[in-house]
């Protein structure tokens, strides 16, 4: 392992202590605290109360050893969907989310993460947890693992990917999956050409969108009135969710939406952190008095974007799930996949896939195409 902890900076550090300035009196709550960028950033600015929340129990491990003389601080290993386990509601002034992969995952070739390190094909954010992105990659059935990998990493070459996937199967290093992904393009690419692939694999493993949904009603839930969530994108499947539920809640009476446009890193922190590039940081403040329990909040659709053969009553919203009667595909064993792989209802037939969409204006008006932080590193 490389030394992360000598060189991780916190994406959009200064960004987020503004944002949440008037919530230092109260509880702040870091809910993906890593190795601690954010809570040291927000300690420094005044903070009186933090709880730092990270779902990687070795991140948890090395950010307790590291606070363990600041008296201001607790450490827990927990995900922030699971906020109000820990915090009461209306208990916390202000939370702070940082999406994505942190520093410490992507630099340690044994947790699978980075495409750059061999290691094995892992991609939990909770290794204790769960199973690894490896049973994805070798289980799935072709169609399916297309269907994940256009929508879950947006990938225009999902066919081509996974018909090379399942032709090299079995895969047991993350060297040898990116080469064979990078064999379904030709030509030079801009990004490395396993860098959707790889965040496919990981989102699916670790069910991340969902529990995004789950985390932002949590946080919602736990902040009091004047409170404020931050929340740090990194791909435009995340900062989605982000927007359109801060959105629902504005427009159902919670509270406003503070960013009016997503905060951009500037460029001398992406000359110095390559990995802040895509990074898009949105604000959100309760308002005082609210219901925190309304039963009017409009629930979210797809919309055309939804991938065909969808069973949206059923599924998590971003996997679509499969019908395919009592016989199961050769070589897949549902018994030992994890539950919220995608299935599929639509025989030998591709599923249709959404564009993908549009690239976002920075806040400076020029086009900035997306790209998730990590697996896809400079």
């Amino acid at each position: 392992m490389r030394a992360a902890t000598a060189h991780h900076q916190p994406v959009l550090a200064a960004a987020v202590v503004e944002l949440l300035r008037p919530c230092l009196d109260g509880l702040i709550v870091d809910g993906t605290a890593g190795l601690g960028g954010h809570t040291t950033a927000l300690l420094t600015a005044g903070a009186q109360r933090m709880l730092a929340l990270d779902l990687d129990p070795e991140a948890a491990r090395l950010l307790s050893e590291r606070m363990r003389a600041e008296a201001r601080v607790r450490v827990l290993h927990a995900s922030f969907a699971d906020l109000g386990a820990h915090v009461p509601a209306g208990g916390a002034a202000g939370v702070v989310l940082d999406l994505g992969v942190s520093s410490l995952q992507l630099d340690t070739a044994a947790r699978g993460f980075s495409f750059r390190l061999d290691g094995p094909i892992d991609m939990r954010f909770d290794p204790t947890s769960g199973a690894p992105a490896a049973q994805i990659v070798n289980r799935m059935p072709e169609p399916e693992l297309a269907a994940l990998l256009r929508t879950l990493g947006e990938e225009r070459r999902a066919r081509a990917v996974a018909r090379r996937i399942a032709a090299a199967r079995p895969l047991h290093s993350t060297a040898a999956l990116a080469r064979v992904v990078a064999g379904a393009f030709a030509g030079r690419q801009r990004r490395h050409p396993a860098t959707r692939t790889f965040q496919a694999l990981r989102m699916a493993a670790n069910a991340e969108l969902e529990t995004l949904r789950q985390g932002l009603d949590a946080a919602r839930l736990a902040l009091r009135g004047g409170g404020r969530l931050a929340a740090i994108a990194f791909h435009s499947l995340e900062d989605r969710e982000v927007k359109q539920t801060f959105n629902a809640w504005a427009g159902a009476g919670l509270g406003r939406v503070v960013t009016r446009r997503p905060i951009r890193p500037e460029r001398a922190e992406t000359q110095s952190n390559p990995r802040a590039r895509s990074a898009r940081l949105r604000g959100f403040e309760v308002d005082s008095g609210v219901d925190p329990h309304p039963n009017h909040l409009p629930r979210r659709e797809w919309g055309p974007e939804e991938p065909s053969g969808w069973d949206a009553s059923h599924a998590p919203d971003h996997l679509p799930r499969r019908e395919r009667g009592p016989e199961e595909p050769t070589g897949w064993d549902a018994s030992h996949a994890p539950d919220h792989l995608p299935r599929r209802e639509r025989g030998s037939q591709e599923p249709r896939g959404s564009r993908g969409p549009s690239e976002l204006r920075g806040s400076n008006g020029s086009r900035e195409s997306r790209g998730p932080r990590g697996p896809g590193e400079s």
